[in-house]
């Protein structure tokens, strides 16, 4: 399993987490918590179910609650500050709020920019009190989180889910979590559709389209997907074999395990191998087999201080 260095700021009796973090690269996965994604620094990209959203410096990105996404960076070291909300927070002055499903994730547009500058200060500003923790804090963080939610609500497109759908949806996800551990497991197997299906008690037709539905690829992408990511752990060690490592991941042979590499990461699988073993403790260089990386949580701070620290 790959090192994580995400520095979560869950606050004691608060309905949120506000951290910064250094994205690698994260496979699909998803939370009970609605996630705004603030770049700091770099660039990160994040794939939905709808697309590819290279994100930069100055986006904001909103992901609603159970989406389901995945996580890259760049070639470029990235800051990211990123803030997860339960939905059941508000729950006594507006429970709609846990059937809100935002319509778009870039929140920017007509009528919507000032608000994006106000949420990435309100945010900025979250951090930045709760480093400090002056006496009453928390009643600033609930203000300001609650200031986040008014502009959300208010500026972005959204719809009501019924509450039949989302039970429905939550009864999905419980069954394709089975299945992606499932595959995290087993991934080293030959693993075959038809068999998984067999477990799960549905046909092979519905499983497959079960998966794309959810995922937004297919059953045989994902698992190549996960078997690469476990390949980049082994070469980022520097001396395995390559064909060692094709064995140890489930591949069929090192040409098959090539062209995937290459196709998914643009290098070849003993570049990335040589390049890993001598890169200089000092310099970034994108590691493919970690989620995320390594970064100067005081740095980031002090950056939003001298950004936003006068700001109201």
């Amino acid at each position: 399993m790959a090192t994580e260095y995400e520095f979560v700021r869950g606050c004691e009796g608060m309905p949120f987490k506000i951290f910064f973090v250094s994205i690698g690269r994260r496979l699909y996965h998803w939370h009970n918590e609605l996630e705004l994604i603030m770049p700091l620094e770099g660039s990160v990209v994040v794939n939905t179910f709808q697309k590819r959203n290279l994100l930069k410096k100055g986006d904001l990105f909103l992901l609603n609650s159970n989406e389901i996404h995945s996580l890259t960076g760049t070639e470029e070291a990235n800051q990211i500050l990123a803030l997860q909300i339960q939905p059941r927070f508000c729950k006594e002055y507006y429970p709609q709020f846990q059937r809100v499903r935002f319509l778009q994730h870039r929140v920017v547009g007509c009528g919507l920019q000032n608000a994006s500058e106000e949420i990435r200060k309100h945010m900025a500003k979250m951090m930045i009190d709760f480093s400090k923790k002056e006496e009453g804090y928390q009643f600033k963080l609930m203000e300001r989180l609650n200031r986040i939610i008014y502009m959300l609500v208010k500026y972005v497109p959204h719809e009501l889910i019924e509450q039949d759908k989302l039970s429905s949806q939550e009864k999905n996800l419980v069954r394709l979590n089975k299945i992606i551990n499932y595959i995290k497991e087993n991934y080293m197997c030959k693993l075959l559709l038809k068999d998984i299906a067999k477990l799960e008690g549905v046909s092979m037709f519905y499983l497959s389209h079960f998966i794309k539905e959810n995922l937004g690829i297919s059953f045989q992408q994902y698992l190549n997907k996960v078997r690469l990511e476990k390949a980049a752990m082994l070469l980022s060690q520097g001396n395995r074999k390559i064909l060692d490592v094709c064995v140890e991941c489930g591949f069929s042979d090192y040409r098959y395990l090539n062209r995937l590499f290459y196709k998914e990461y643009g290098i070849m699988p003993s570049q990335y191998r040589l390049q890993r073993k001598n890169i200089k403790p000092d310099a970034f260089s994108k590691d493919l087999s970690k989620e995320h990386l390594e970064l100067n949580e005081k740095s980031a701070l002090q950056k939003l201080i001298s950004l936003y620290e006068h700001q109201k």
